[in-house]
């Protein structure tokens, strides 16, 4: 837990994204979780803003210079997994877009179905590796999760917190 506290373990996020569209996947996760019982996630930021479908080179990425020049993600990535008592492993990835602004609270979770992906998008995105051991254990299996793209989310909150609600909605009416 320290870990999490440490800034070598941060990333810049704009506010309304950081309080309502990560809020609302953090939300849906804690649901999962409960439904589920136990899920795996992999959280990161990719750095892709001419939009090429690559790693930006370092020299390329905007970066924040108060915080001593440290890079501004282009997207956000959650790789969610959950592996079922006969081995059969469930995901879902989102990509989400690191935007400075907001759909209205009531969209919330169009917004994340609308960013579904596959774990080899983030790989592309990223240079990263995912499923190691999976691999080193069943290839097969390990390249069909990677490629699997989840057609819908496992299911939506039964009831977002008020104050989430205000604050997003109140940001919604100012664009």
């Amino acid at each position: 837990m320290i870990n999490t506290f440490i800034l070598s373990n941060m990333t810049p996020q704009h506010d309304r994204f950081n309080r309502c569209t990560w809020r609302w996947l953090e939300e849906n996760e804690r649901e999962w979780a409960k439904l589920k019982g136990e899920i795996y996630v992999i959280t990161g930021a990719i750095l892709d803003h001419d939009g090429d479908g690559k790693r930006d080179a370092d020299s390329n990425v905007p970066r924040i210079e108060t915080l001593r020049r440290v890079a501004l993600p282009s997207h956000f990535y959650k790789i969610i997994l959950h592996t079922h008592p006969n081995t059969f492993v469930e995901s879902m990835t989102f990509i989400l877009p690191h935007v400075d602004n907001n759909r209205p609270f009531n969209q919330r979770n169009q917004v994340l179905q609308a960013h579904l992906d596959k774990i080899e998008t983030v790989e592309a995105l990223t240079g990263n590796t995912f499923l190691k051991s999976l691999a080193a254990e069943d290839p097969a299996k390990a390249q069909a999760v990677r490629r699997f793209k989840a057609q819908a989310m496992w299911s939506e909150p039964v009831k977002e917190p008020e104050l989430l609600d205000q604050i997003c909605n109140s940001w919604a009416g100012q664009q």
